[in-house]
């Protein structure tokens, strides 16, 4: 029993070692540490729409591009009804940031099912980088 246990307790620690030395060219992104949408209903139709963004250093921008909220249709799709661009809404891009979080309210219908896509983007000196994540569905 004891060199059963021995043995278990010998491979855990070499999968933890092996799982800690994985060298950052290995990592998903250069520019990304984690991204998230998240869709909240806030009463009378209106939903909030929160966006965060964590990224491996400080970027040049940060944040996301776009944001396209989507309403549930008959046929149990989703059909875009409002999109948000850093253009109409500059808060959405931050700059000289590792991190970013933005609020933005939309005034849907009372009873909809909404859903948002969140377009996520990461620039710095090297390079840049994408992301793409939609929220759950929430009704308003």
């Amino acid at each position: 029993m004891k060199a059963t246990t021995r043995i278990l307790t010998l491979c855990m620690l070499i999968v933890l070692s092996l799982s800690l030395a994985i060298p950052a060219s290995a990592r998903a992104s250069n520019y990304f540490n984690s991204t998230g949408v998240s869709v909240t209903a806030v009463g009378d139709g209106k939903i909030q729409i929160k966006t965060t963004v964590r990224a491996t250093d400080i970027m040049t921008e940060l944040g996301a591009t776009s944001l396209v909220v989507k309403e549930k249709q008959p046929n149990g799709g989703f059909k875009t009804v409002h999109t948000y661009t850093k253009e109409t809404l500059p808060s959405l891009v931050q700059r000289q940031q590792a991190s970013a979080r933005t609020y933005v309210f939309y005034q849907g219908t009372p009873g909809k099912t909404y859903q948002v896509t969140a377009f996520f983007f990461a620039k710095n000196s090297s390079g840049s980088d994408t992301r793409v994540r939609t929220s759950s569905s929430v009704v308003a």
